[in-house]
């Protein structure tokens, strides 16, 4: 576990993931391109499928199954992250710092 709360563990298996680490509510958007608002638009549309808002800050219970895709494709922030399934997930971790760096936008 990360001493500043700046990373978390998830499964192997995760298929997405928030990006955002900082509890900042709605003045987020004034100080981070991806940061998460507690908006509440992935917890409302996303029914079953595990997103969860605690303290203005959008989490995943990946202990529920389901497709998130929708709820993550809602999200105004673009903050919460699709993991690329391929053969190695070796890379995972580094297509996520990737993703954060570059502000979603896909290199290459």
């Amino acid at each position: 576990v990360c001493p500043n709360g700046l990373l978390s563990l998830v499964p192997a298996n995760a298929d997405y993931s928030i990006s955002c680490a900082a509890h900042g509510g709605p003045e987020m958007q004034e100080i981070c391109s991806v940061g998460c608002t507690g908006c509440r638009e992935c917890e409302r549309v996303g029914g079953p499928e595990g997103f969860y808002v605690r303290e203005s800050l959008a989490s995943i219970d990946y202990n529920r199954g389901g497709d998130r895709s929708y709820a993550a494709g809602r999200c105004p922030m673009n903050c919460i992250i699709k993991f690329e399934q391929n053969e190695k997930n070796s890379f995972k971790l580094w297509r996520f710092w990737s993703t954060l760096i570059t502000g979603g936008k896909e290199s290459g």
